[in-house]
């Protein structure tokens, strides 16, 4: 189960790249909303990585 919880955190940190990307480029002062998802998005993947069991 907890596998099926790893993957599921590294597939929120994979979508959350282009989200940043488009609030990035979609709004006019949202260089720093773009930087904490990109950062946030990060967390979730290697999180889910570190609790994946091999």
């Amino acid at each position: 189960m907890l596998f099926y919880v790893a993957k599921g955190l590294q597939l929120a940190g994979l979508l959350g790249g282009p989200a940043a990307l488009y609030v990035g480029m979609t709004q006019a002062d949202g260089m720093a909303r773009e930087i904490g998802l990109a950062l946030l998005s990060m967390l979730l993947f290697y999180t889910g990585r570190l609790i994946e069991t091999r």
